[in-house]
């Protein structure tokens, strides 16, 4: 069997590379513009918590419903581009991924029953 590799000059491997690296950086390009409208909403929903917390004419029940707000915010901050990600897979994919998060959440429960079951006894 013929050895058949090809040693490149730094130009040719760079020009190879030239596709590869535009295309990770459009990408990354994206990620940053989706981080930084998170950030900024993330800030703005601090700053709005903060006036309504200060405002004395809103209501405990208002102020609470904020706070909530702000955990369900932040909650889907953490998951973003896990999301993101989903959304973008086929339908048998996201089948699949789906299954499989069923299965992890059915055997956290199991696991959950199991750990009472011990301490019960």
């Amino acid at each position: 069997m013929a050895d058949s590799s090809i040693i490149l000059s730094s130009a040719a491997e760079a020009e190879l590379l030239k596709p590869i690296d535009e295309y990770v950086g459009k990408i990354q390009a994206q990620i940053d513009e989706l981080r930084k409208d998170g950030s900024d909403k993330v800030r703005s929903l601090k700053n709005h918590i903060a006036i309504v917390k200060e405002n004395k004419n809103l209501t405990k029940e208002v102020k609470r419903d904020l706070q909530g707000q702000m955990k369900v915010n932040k909650t889907l901050d953490t998951y973003y581009d896990l999301i993101e990600i989903y959304k973008g897979l086929d339908e048998y994919d996201q089948e699949m991924v789906w299954s499989i998060m069923q299965t992890v959440k059915k055997a956290g429960e199991k696991r959950k029953r199991d750990r009472e079951n011990t301490e019960e006894s």
